[in-house]
Order: structure tokens, then sequence, then C-alpha cells
């Protein structure tokens, strides 16, 4: 298609996409394997939300995850749209530290450095975490959160392993101090998801009570 048609129509979907954001439209989300309507009405946002997304910027802002696409991202691959430079992808972690060309002992000592990092800043979600699940007041945005902090906990444990294997082909020392530290981050995984199990049950058993009164 020609360029002036392609411009044409990402200004119109960037146009619905961003209306339907502002007009607060009824969204879907899977809670538990079931579908559950939003009304967007904009609540107070409970700690552990808070937490949870104070969580993925700082896995952002770190580069143990890549970064959210925007709508502009979004229409560009709609319509085919080439990627430029001023919409390319951030570096993934591997090559944000130069897992392939560093220092292997190098690569080691960083990868430690943020996978106790990462356990620490996940470890804060898990506490509100463990606060919400005593007080058994669960809502759907709870659920949303802390689901969406766990998966960022998994890829960044994803991302970090990935940068190790690719060290450990050029050498081995301090790879077991790299090792333990993932090893303790994907003990605090486990954990989550657990919590994550419980929170989602909590919460399938209020919304069914208040759907029956």
């Amino acid at each position: 298609q020609p360029s002036w048609w392609v411009k044409s129509h990402m200004r119109s979907v960037l146009l619905s996409i961003s209306m339907l954001c502002l007009t607060g439209c009824a969204t879907v989300s899977m809670v538990s394997g079931e579908a559950v309507v939003e009304t967007g009405v904009k609540t107070q946002d409970s700690d552990l939300k808070q937490a949870s997304a104070q969580f993925q910027e700082t896995a952002e802002t770190k580069g143990w995850v890549q970064e959210s696409g925007s709508l502009l991202d979004f229409a560009n691959s709609l319509f085919g749209a080439g990627s430029s430079e001023d919409s390319a992808k951030p570096k993934s972690y591997a090559s944000l530290i130069g897992a392939d060309v560093g220092s292997p002992s190098a690569v080691f000592a960083r990868v430690a450095r943020d996978a106790a990092e990462a356990e620490l800043a996940f470890t804060r979600v898990n506490r509100k975490a463990d606060v919400l699940l005593k007080s058994r007041e669960v809502v759907r945005g709870d659920v949303v959160g802390y689901e969406g902090s766990l998966v960022l906990a998994q890829k960044t444990y994803r991302n970090l392993a990935e940068a190790v294997g690719m060290a450990s082909a050029r050498g081995g020392e301090g790879e077991a101090t790299a090792e333990q530290a993932l090893k303790s981050l994907s003990i605090a995984i486990d954990d989550a998801r657990l919590r994550a199990n419980r929170m989602a049950g909590l919460y399938a058993v209020a919304d069914s009570t208040s759907a029956a009164s």
C-alpha cells in the first residue's frame, strides 16, 4: 500500500485505541481461566497493586525485561510498517550486559547482583500479597496485578539465566555464585505461584458469593 495510505490508517487505529482507553469501555481479562468484565470505574489502588506496578517499573528500568510496546508499535504491526530507529526494540538483557562478548566472570558477577536485587524487589511484592491473603479481601485488580508481577519475575529469571548460559560457553569462573542467586530467585517464584493460586481461589469464592446474593 502507498505510504500515505498506511500513515492515514495508522492514525485512525491509534485514535480508535486512544478513544477506547479514554472512554473506560469494559475490558475483559482472564483470572483463573474465567473471563471477568471490568467496568472501568477508577478506584484507589491497593498496596499490592502499587507494589506490583513498582516491581514492573524496576524490572524495566534495570533492563531485566524489555519495556512494553507502545500504541505506535501496535499500529505498525497491524499494517506491516517497518521499524525505525525511533521505534527500535530495546536490547535484551544478555545484549545489555554483553553476555556474549564480555568477560565471563564479569557477566556472572552482574547476573548475581541483578538476581539478588530482583529477588529483593519481588519479595516486597510477596509481603504485600501475604498481608492481603490474611485479610481475605481480594479484588480482581489484586489478582491481575500479582499475576503480572509473577510473570515479570519469571521473565527476569529466564533472561538472567540466558546470560549465564551464553557466558558459561567461554569460562566458568564465578558461575556458581550466579547460579546460587538464580536459585534463590526461582524459589521466590515457586512460592509466589502458590500465593497466586490462593489469591485466585479467594477471589473466585468472593465473586461467586457476590453473584449469588
